[in-house]
């Protein structure tokens, strides 16, 4: 008996398509392959990105010489003053005392009436003087309350410095009434309140004279030596120092100013962990695996490959090892305790606290200029560098730009294969369904001589 097994009928059309399509598919795989690494770069970058941008941030406080001006402030008594300092400043000891606050000048009308929103019946224009300056303000029928009077002038567009208000106060027979007070919004006795009426008797009429408040400079002694100033904020007695007078107790103020080294010092070792943080990440991500020589076995950094990494990372270093033009005793980070690593392991720089202490206390200033010289220094330096990095025609962006058109094209071509592998896998379908009826029909011829030959006792 003849025996046809495994043909006809029983071909796994589905089995084998799937194995041929396994073998077309391989191009698409590379694309999909190559879009995910494209990806995985562009985020790499991305992180790279928000890492250079932080230590970007952290050269701030070192690119100003204000930041490394920054002075402990010790007072005796702290509720009679505060100190703020500037990069003018200079340690030193001082003893203050406050024997008068400037204040404004406060004056009331004398003349009273029943309420503020009753008519005064007056009418006119009056004249308002502060220092030398002057504005004018009319009032007419029937906007002659004291809220209209306090209401005009507060809301003079050429008001030179003057707030009105209305005080509610008793009239010694059990009753209240309303007087209209005027505040010079200065401090200082150059700063007194002049009415004077320019038509009509406004001014004569409400008779704003009672004093309240007397416009007063602001006296105290520095060291023995008399003061005086029409606010008490100043800014001029002691050069960097700006001195806020708070309370006027007549008793001796010990200041003291000594440089806080160690503010300086957190800034410094901000910006070198930073730095570390930074090279760290590119390390990582740069790693190429020495030790498999299967490359599907390798676990190397997403940007191994990437020679814009190589680059971000020599400019930098460029920038770290080259000496500043700084006339001072400094001239490289490694004179104050910064030092690059001679390795391939550990931090990119290593910071030295008691050195960099030691050399802010020995010069402040050479220290200063190190870092924040507007043409030398390294944080100038590494900031318009970093900034340059981090732009649109930087090298971090462009790369990405790069590759995001690369995604895009890749996307076009994935596209098209996969439209390209659906016409396949039909043409394949359909060329095995043809050879499925094929061999259908073999199998039925094949069985009919069977049977004839069985019929004729050939068997």
């Amino acid at each position: 008996m003849v025996s046809f097994a495994g043909i006809g009928s029983g071909l796994d059309i589905n089995s084998m398509v799937s194995q041929l399509m396994l073998i077309e598919q391989k191009n698409l795989t590379n694309m999909q392959k190559k879009e995910a690494t494209y990806q995985s770069k562009i985020s790499a970058y991305g992180d790279i990105k928000n890492a250079l941008s932080n230590f970007q941030a952290a050269m701030k406080d070192l690119s100003s010489m204000d930041k490394f001006s920054v002075y402990k402030t010790t007072i005796s008594t702290e509720n009679d003053i505060d100190i703020t300092s500037n990069s003018n400043a200079s340690a030193g000891s001082y003893t203050m005392n406050v024997s008068q606050l400037a204040t404004p000048q406060k004056i009331a009308s004398n003349a009273e009436y029943s309420d503020s929103a009753t008519s005064t019946g007056l009418s006119g224009t009056i004249q308002l003087t502060v220092n030398q300056k002057s504005f004018n303000v009319t009032i007419t029928e029937p906007n002659n309350s004291l809220v209209d009077i306090r209401n005009a002038i507060n809301n003079a567009s050429d008001n030179v410095g003057i707030k009105a208000s209305i005080m509610n106060v008793d009239n010694g027979s059990g009753s209240t009434v309303s007087k209209l007070v005027l505040s010079s919004t200065t401090t200082g006795s150059i700063n007194t309140i002049a009415l004077s009426d320019v038509s009509g008797n406004l001014a004569q009429s409400l008779d704003i004279s009672k004093e309240m408040q007397a416009a007063k400079d602001a006296v105290f002694t520095l060291d023995g030596f008399t003061i005086t100033r029409p606010t008490n904020t100043v800014t001029d007695a002691i050069d960097g120092l700006t001195i806020h007078l708070k309370q006027a107790n007549q008793q001796n103020i010990d200041v003291n100013l000594d440089l806080d080294v160690d503010s300086v010092v957190n800034s410094v070792d901000k910006f070198v962990k930073t730095y570390n943080d930074l090279f760290k990440l590119m390390d990582q991500m740069g790693y190429y695996d020495l030790s498999s020589s299967n490359k599907t076995d390798k676990k190397n950094g997403k940007l191994w490959d990437e020679n814009n990494l190589s680059q971000l990372s020599m400019q930098l270093r460029q920038e770290i090892g080259q000496s500043s033009n700084n006339t001072g005793p400094y001239q490289s980070l490694s004179q104050i305790g910064i030092k690059a690593r001679t390795t391939n392991a550990g931090d990119a720089l290593t910071l030295d606290k008691d050195a960099l202490k030691k050399a802010i206390e020995t010069d402040s200033d050479s220290v200063a200029k190190l870092f924040s010289d507007s043409s030398s220094g390294y944080a100038v330096r590494l900031n318009k560098l970093s900034t340059e990095l981090l732009g649109d025609d930087g090298i971090i962006e462009v790369r990405k730009k790069s590759l995001t058109s690369g995604i895009k094209q890749l996307e076009t071509q994935i596209d098209h294969e996969e439209r390209r592998l659906d016409d396949v896998q039909k043409q394949y379908t359909t060329e095995f369904s043809k050879l499925d009826t094929i061999m259908q029909k073999f199998s039925s011829l094949s069985s009919y001589l069977v049977n004839a030959l069985d019929g004729k006792g050939l068997g």
